[in-house]
């Protein structure tokens, strides 16, 4: 069983983070790569061979929207999740390392659109390059091609299992649209969104690479632990980023949560700080055009050190993930998964 963590606190863990330096990540991927390139490389061809189509049209809409998803952070997940209990990973391993990445790239076609993009990673969005018909489409192809081959397999867990991430992240997607414009919103309630939308499918992605090396039900429930507190580490950091990175190396544009009036973090850390007599001339800045809103809203961030607050919140939830791993046997892929969690909230992109 996952152990129990306090709530929490403290600030190692993010001066930790804070002085890691681009040769330190470029360390970790190498020392990762070195442990899942082979099997990473099996999860790539089964990708190619899956997202392909009859359909010429289509066929050129899915060869597009596999250069998008980029840094295949949930196989990767899966990979490292089998070879930390087992030493090596078999073909349902690398299977669902592929079924969680093609619903993680559904997903992101259907946000893109919903949150009318126009980039990711440089590229436009589907939507952008075709229509929103094509992209609509082209999410639900992926999403029931990953539930078939989900299914290939002898066993009908792996389907059930996606199928009911899919289904909470589906819901955190649905609360963050409820909560537009929401400035009132608590931490607590829109980390239960974070649940949903990030969590569930880096939580599943662990569970599946556990489950397909026969893991015992605790190490399973460990490795899901960790993988929901990552995705909500690594959910913050990009909260972190919309606001103080560049778009440049995110390949999205900045400030666009802000934009399209979704109250992330950085907002509501800033609500929950405020006296009342400022919060309506809060809520009046962000009513006004781009140019102007940003510069003021980011004046009243500075004002009570809200970046720093968002930095130390991610490091904290990265830091509660490693935790679960202690329920793990000593391994380089224990490791690894620990040093992603380091990763996660440490990137620039």
């Amino acid at each position: 069983m996952a152990i129990a963590i306090s709530p929490i606190s403290g600030d190692s863990g993010y001066q930790q983070a804070n002085c890691v330096s681009i040769a330190d990540h470029r360390l970790w991927k190498e020392k990762t790569l070195n442990l899942v390139g082979p099997s990473l490389h099996q999860v790539e061809t089964l990708l190619d061979t899956t997202l392909g189509s009859s359909k010429g049209a289509f066929d050129e809409v899915l060869k597009y929207v596999s250069q998008l998803s980029g840094k295949r952070l949930r196989p990767m997940l899966t990979l490292l999740s089998a070879l930390a209990i087992d030493g090596e990973v078999n073909e349902e391993t690398v299977r669902q390392a592929a079924v969680v990445e093609l619903v993680h790239t559904a997903t992101l076609v259907h946000d893109d659109m919903l949150d009318q993009a126009d980039c990711r990673r440089h590229f436009p969005t589907v939507h952008r390059r075709w229509d929103s018909t094509t992209a609509i489409l082209c999410g639900d192809w992926l999403f029931t091609r990953a539930y078939g081959l989900a299914s290939q397999g002898e066993s009908t867990i792996p389907g059930r299992w996606v199928s009911d991430a899919a289904c909470r992240l589906c819901e955190g997607e649905l609360l963050q649209n409820q909560y537009v414009g929401n400035w009132r919103l608590t931490e607590s309630d829109y980390i239960e969104v974070l649940k949903g939308k990030t969590g569930s499918l880096c939580g599943v992605s662990c569970r599946l690479g556990a489950w397909s090396v026969s893991a015992a039900p605790a190490m399973i429930e460990a490795l899901e632990a960790f993988g929901l507190d990552l995705g909500i580490a690594f959910q913050l950091h990009d909260d972190w980023l919309d606001y103080w990175g560049e778009s440049e190396a995110t390949g999205k544009p900045d400030h666009s949560d802000l934009m399209a009036s979704k109250p992330t973090l950085p907002l509501i850390y800033l609500f929950d700080q405020l006296q009342e007599n400022e919060v309506d001339r809060i809520e009046e800045i962000l009513s006004w055009d781009r140019s102007k809103r940003i510069p003021a809203v980011h004046e009243y961030l500075e004002r009570v050190n809200a970046e720093l607050y968002i930095r130390r919140t991610a490091v904290r939830y990265a830091e509660r993930a490693k935790l679960h791993l202690s329920a793990l046997p000593s391994s380089a892929a224990r490791d690894a998964l620990g040093s992603l969690a380091d990763l996660s909230v440490s990137r620039f992109s």
